[in-house]
């Protein structure tokens, strides 16, 4: 499904159901791709959820600035964003 076709999809049910398979089974994998590309990485580190979510929040102000300043920051939170849709994408949520 290309750009066109994507934004040319109704807003209705049958709608939304195009839109969110597409997320699911296209879109996805393409952000995974370019963000692996854009990091010069194979594959996405293995991260538990505890170490994500130390990853990604900041315990104060100079401890996110730290964080902003580092890849691993980034990469968690794709980890985490690619993680989440996945988990509520899943073909029972895009049914109801």
């Amino acid at each position: 499904m290309n750009e066109r076709e994507y934004l040319e999809i109704e807003k209705s049910q049958v709608g939304l159901y195009s839109k969110f398979c597409a997320l699911r089974d296209e879109q996805l994998l393409w952000y995974e791709t370019e963000a692996l590309s854009h990091f010069g990485l194979k594959k996405f580190p293995s991260i538990s959820r505890d170490n994500l979510i130390r990853k990604i929040f900041a315990k104060s102000k100079n401890d996110r600035l730290i964080k902003e300043e580092n890849k691993t920051y980034y990469i968690a939170n794709i980890i985490a964003y690619l993680r989440l849709v996945r988990q509520l994408l899943t073909e029972n949520f895009i049914e109801q």
